[in-house]
């Protein structure tokens, strides 16, 4: 009888998956330089993978499962990284069947039908990223349908995923500059190492595969691909590429057999060592400096949003009035609701064209120029600036301490208090008035409320 992937197996699969972006974001953020190297990209796949963790419930098909994933994504998602990852589960979710179990086939057509959906989603798809890896092993999956078994077909495009990841740094020219593979890329592919742990541990295959506990999260790909890139410097070292580009080609090894793949890397890196074994990354040398180059941002916020009763025909209208306000723009569109990912120097502008489509249901504002990686270890803070007296008595009310009101004179006690807290702390700042650029410089994330009300209706639906 075909093996058929199963919910339970699928849900096992988006369980790996977070805890592999868990357990690797800082390495992710030291990697992260496109589109912008503002070291947020594993925080922000942790959190969106995290997200889905924690939001799936019990589903009776692996297609039913994936389309609650998507649909949290759609909500949860973080940075262009992962909105990328909302249209690849969106994909990849329509197209698996909801009242059956999918075969192979079927899993090779769904994960093709994702990298399709990411790829043509975002606006300007750039080489060497998330879509190359995507596209890839979906070529691969593809090509690999001898057996009807979902772990070895997951396998196959898992493998095929960390493969490839040393040619991103030739396509893109930013990776290029500083050296680097795509954060986002090695982000996909540890996702994919944990649907297909979680598929091959379903199969319960007795001594076919290497060690799967969970000490083992994503080792098995990462330590070949890291012997790949030890090749490639003729070391017996375990080495991660950080800053020159390759000048000869080498042949690559597949990294389950350890066989020759025919596949060719076009050069080799200026290398540095990891320390301590596969767990301290190596960091990028002098990135705020590397700033000052023709890579740097023009734009200092990503904006994002969640507009309610919106569909196709507005995200076509949104992407063409948007795509003027900055860069980095990714639509993202479920059944009834649209995300908005931009990089902007006006969020609030992108925000009122936005809600001119639909009702915002969520906004989210990162100042991308004052840095990511301390948000994983730093206590974070929620400080409220609004308009009336009445409103910021409501928010106390409700436990919230840092809460100030224009009504009652207290611009000078809130600035205080965001300049305080934004040198100990990650501040979260909701408001509905419009700041000047020194205090909105202070904070990395900000969300805007077009009046008092509409943010306690908000905090009502939390």
């Amino acid at each position: 009888m075909a093996a058929l992937l199963t919910s339970d197996t699928l849900y096992n699969g988006f369980i790996m998956a977070a805890d592999n972006l868990a357990a690797h974001a800082e390495l992710l953020n030291q990697l992260n330089v496109f589109p912008v190297a503002d070291k947020d990209t594993g925080i922000n796949m942790r959190a969106s993978l995290e997200a889905v963790r924690q939001g799936l419930t019990p589903h009776p098909s692996a297609g039913a499962l994936c389309r609650e994933a998507a649909a949290i994504l759609l909500e949860e998602a973080r940075g262009n990284s992962g909105t990328i990852l909302t249209l690849f589960f969106k994909g990849f979710a329509e197209a698996l069947p909801t009242d059956t179990d999918p075969d192979s086939r079927a899993l090779a057509h769904a994960f093709a039908a994702g990298a399709r959906t990411a790829c043509t989603g975002v606006t300007n798809p750039m080489p060497g990223t998330i879509l190359t890896v995507a596209e890839k092993a979906a070529e691969a999956g593809q090509t690999f349908l001898k057996e009807n078994d979902p772990a070895l077909l997951m396998q196959r495009m898992a493998d095929e995923a960390y493969a490839v990841l040393p040619l991103t740094c030739h396509q893109n020219p930013c990776l290029a500059h500083y050296g680097v593979i795509d954060a986002g890329a090695l982000g996909f592919s540890m996702i994919l190492d944990g649907f297909a742990r979680a598929f091959r541990e379903n199969e319960a295959t007795s001594g076919e595969w290497a060690d799967t506990s969970s000490d083992a999260v994503c080792s098995r790909h990462y330590e070949a691909f890291c012997r790949n890139i030890s090749a490639i410097n003729n070391t017996t070292s375990v080495y991660r590429p950080v800053l020159k580009m390759p000048t000869v080609d080498h042949a690559m090894t597949n990294l389950t057999t350890g066989e020759p793949t025919g596949q060719t890397l076009a050069g080799s890196a200026t290398l540095a060592p990891v320390e301590n074994g596969l767990t301290e990354p190596a960091p990028i040398a002098n990135m705020s400096a590397s700033l000052a180059d023709p890579y740097a941002t023009a734009f200092k916020y990503c904006t994002e949003c969640v507009i309610g009763r919106a569909g196709e025909d507005k995200a076509a209208i949104l992407t063409q009035q948007l795509s003027a306000l900055g860069d980095c723009l990714i639509p993202a569109v479920g059944d009834d609701k649209i995300k908005i990912h931009l990089h902007t120097n006006q969020p609030e502008a992108v925000f009122f064209t936005a809600s001119l489509c639909g009702p915002l249901l969520s906004t989210k504002v990162d100042n991308m120029l004052s840095g990511g990686s301390d948000r994983l270890t730093k206590p974070t803070v929620s400080l409220f600036m609004v308009e009336e007296t009445l409103t910021a008595d409501g928010l106390k009310s409700m436990g919230h301490e840092q809460v100030f009101a224009r009504e009652s004179g207290e611009e000078e006690a809130f600035k205080e208090a965001l300049l305080q807290f934004s040198e100990n702390a990650v501040v979260t700042l909701y408001t509905t008035l419009s700041l000047p650029d020194e205090l909105t410089d202070a904070v990395p994330r900000i969300r805007y409320f077009s009046d008092d009300m509409t943010l306690m209706n908000y905090l009502f639906e939390l």
